[in-house]
């Protein structure tokens, strides 16, 4: 709770969705767990250490086939938005979007696939928001939603991420 806190995100929305702290996810590090989608070798899972150091994030090991993290929001979400990390996905649920978060950079075709089934029939709107660092495929990924009909739109970050944006940028990203 109080790791969450410093960093200005919601304990309750991340308990809402799974979130849980253990000294078992892969090494004896304070992590907190945060469950994934489920994929053909089971479910998919990170766990972030609240310590710092390295690894920052412990994952079952192998191919993601495709995994993303979903942050739901309490309410009914009208917009969707694709992140690169849990963190950032959490962002989003505080403002009442749904948080996808795909994990990495570079996601590949299965994600692609992954995030298509998640997302609502009567829910067409995506917001990307990529870390600042890295927002090409993020571009690439809008184009496929794009042609599948979908209203997408990109915003940068004015900071590394959307989790370590100040609360009035992450309002000015975030509240449509």
């Amino acid at each position: 709770k109080a790791y969450l806190a410093g960093r200005r995100l919601d304990y309750g929305v991340a308990t809402w969705n799974g979130w849980y702290p253990s000294s078992r996810a892969g090494d004896s590090s304070p992590r907190i767990v945060i469950p994934g989608t489920i994929t053909p070798r089971g479910p998919f899972w990170q766990a972030r250490t609240m310590t710092g150091g390295e690894p920052r994030y412990q994952s079952p090991g192998g191919e993601r086939d495709g995994a993303v993290i979903v942050v739901r929001p309490y309410r009914a979400p009208c917009v969707c938005v694709i992140t690169e990390g849990p963190m950032d996905a959490l962002v989003a649920a505080m403002y009442g979007h749904m948080g996808i978060a795909v994990m990495g950079n570079t996601p590949g075709q299965t994600t692609v696939e992954t995030i298509s089934g998640i997302i609502l029939a009567g829910q067409p709107d995506l917001l990307f928001i990529p870390d600042l660092d890295s927002p090409g495929s993020f571009v690439a990924m809008m184009g496929v939603f794009s042609a599948h009909g979908f209203r997408c739109r990109l915003v940068l970050p004015p900071s590394k991420d959307l989790a370590s944006c100040t609360d009035a940028e992450r309002t000015a990203l975030l509240c449509l």
